[in-house]
């Protein structure tokens, strides 16, 4: 079997490692081009991580060395909900299990090193599906082309999508499944040891991904062995970049008086699920295919979700055997557009209860929220948030299986932390 996966970001390194993996038989062309960045400002995973780290048995103190790693117990959500407050959904079991920050690029080069691939460097012109004329997929790269069993569209947010194709029916609503739409981001030497430890309760933490409800949005803080990150998440029609600008540096001089800067800029976004995870023998993978704002850490966890997925399907489980390459086709797309709902309305259930802020976007967000659940998420989705939500009140007994990747403690520490 040969593939192509087309991008070195976040999610093309990972398919890359995690596929030389577990296929060992098929051979994996990367295609990348340098003069094409990256997201990477500084990044959070979240239980999946360490599990693939694991799985390709590279060790963790190599990995904090190379990659400039904190340990992250999980995510601390200050001012959500009604009232000032402080709450933390952590990995379970609470301050045992684990995840990690680390420097995304870094992380790149890791996964990398570590894969059996063959490596081109330049830019890939377009992609070609699959048709009934044309069997295989192919790309064109430096005007030549390329055919594969199966191609592996990793290439995040372009601005001219590599699949000339890519239309509105592609996604599965003309809506974005949440409000938020741009991010500030910052990165300033790290000098903040002490200022970064958490008291919460009876409890210290040396590491977590702070959270904080601001005016016109929210604040992640990520910090590294060497640099900390912020970003603050809001909507760019509900209030302006100056004044974004304004308040998050006065958060920065909170912790740090005489920080010093390393980089800043803008980042666009929309929330969005493709309905075309797999279209006629190309997958799309990550930001290519379907985004949502950071506040749970999901990108990286539903890229190994993706990851998973393919593996199923290329290695003929039991789930795609037997079944048409049609009937393939809809099964994968359903049951990854499916997972990308429930993380989108499990995150949008975190504004359902607004901030102590009585802001445009607070309001508006709470409005989405619902809006969200009776006009975008596919019912099926709904029905089955909401039976999670009922065990909070002890009326429903906990489904076998978990809303994504959170069970029961996460409901309960999220609904603490939005109270």
């Amino acid at each position: 079997m040969n593939l192509a996966v087309i991008g070195k970001g976040t999610a093309g390194s990972i398919a890359s490692a995690y596929l030389s993996k577990h296929l060992p038989k098929a051979t994996i062309d990367l295609y990348f081009s340098e003069d094409i960045g990256t997201i990477g400002v500084g990044e959070g995973g979240g239980p999946r991580l360490t599990n693939f780290l694991d799985d390709l048995r590279i060790d963790h103190h190599e990995f904090i060395i190379k990659t400039q790693a904190t340990k992250k117990w999980g995510i601390l959500f200050e001012n959500w909900g009604s009232k000032p407050n402080q709450s933390i959904h952590h990995f379970n079991p609470p301050r045992e299990k684990y995840s990690y920050h680390f420097d995304a690029n870094e992380l790149h080069d890791l996964l990398i090193e570590r894969s059996k691939i063959n490596i081109h460097k330049g830019h890939v012109q377009s992609i070609q599906k699959a048709n009934g004329e044309m069997l295989k997929p192919f790309i064109v790269f430096n005007d030549e082309k390329k055919h594969y069993d199966y191609i592996i569209d990793a290439s995040g947010f372009t601005k001219t999508p590599l699949i000339k194709t890519r239309g509105n029916s592609d996604v599965t609503s003309n809506e974005p499944l949440l409000l938020a739409n741009q991010a500030y981001l910052v990165q300033i030497e790290h000098r903040l040891t002490r200022a970064l430890q958490y008291n919460i309760g009876e409890y210290t933490y040396d590491s977590l991904t702070l959270s904080k409800a601001l005016e016109h949005g929210w604040l992640f803080v990520i910090p590294l062995k060497t640099r900390v990150s912020f970003g603050y998440i809001h909507n760019d029609k509900m209030s302006s970049l100056d004044l974004i600008k304004e308040q998050l540096y006065s958060e920065i001089r909170k912790l740090d008086p005489s920080f010093v800067t390393i980089s800043e800029r803008v980042l666009k976004f929309n929330s969005f699920t493709t309905a075309k995870f797999l279209d006629q023998s190309v997958f799309s993978i990550g930001n290519r295919a379907a985004f949502a704002e950071p506040l749970e850490a999901t990108a990286i966890e539903f890229i190994l979700r993706e990851c998973a997925e393919i593996r199923l399907l290329l290695s003929s489980d039991s789930l795609y055997s037997g079944l048409s390459p049609f009937s393939q086709q809809i099964t994968f797309n359903n049951r990854l557009t499916h997972e990308m709902q429930r993380i989108a309305l499990f995150i949008g259930w975190h504004y359902s209860n607004g901030s102590i802020y009585n802001s445009e976007f607070w309001r508006q967000s709470r409005i989405h929220y619902h809006h969200m659940k009776n006009s975008i998420i596919d019912k099926r989705i709904v029905s089955e948030f909401d039976r999670w939500l009922q065990t909070l009140t002890y009326t429903q007994a906990c489904p076998h299986t978990p809303f994504f990747g959170w069970s029961f403690r996460s409901f309960e520490e999220v609904s603490s932390a939005i109270a």
